[in-house]
């Protein structure tokens, strides 16, 4: 199992990262994600997937709690095929 050191880090070299790929058509590649929103003194936690060919947000969902449920809540949500 690989590790990530300050330095990787500070210089931003994401081992799970795919490089070199161009989506060339819709569905093709999809990636995703998880952020903190603060919002009334409280935390929500918003999962999106996105299309990358179309920059498209395919499917979200918003949570008071990060967790596996959070993006099965965003996988539940997606419609692509």
């Amino acid at each position: 199992m690989q590790y990530y050191n300050e330095e990787m880090i500070l210089n931003r070299q994401f081992l799970n990262l795919a490089k070199n790929m161009k989506a060339t058509r819709p569905h093709q590649i999809l990636c995703g994600g998880i952020t903190e929103v603060y919002y009334h003194d409280k935390v929500l936690y918003v999962s999106v997937v996105l299309d990358t060919y179309s920059r498209k947000i395919l499917a979200y969902h918003v949570s008071y709690y990060e967790g596996a449920s959070l993006i099965i809540g965003t996988v539940d949500k997606l419609n692509v095929f």
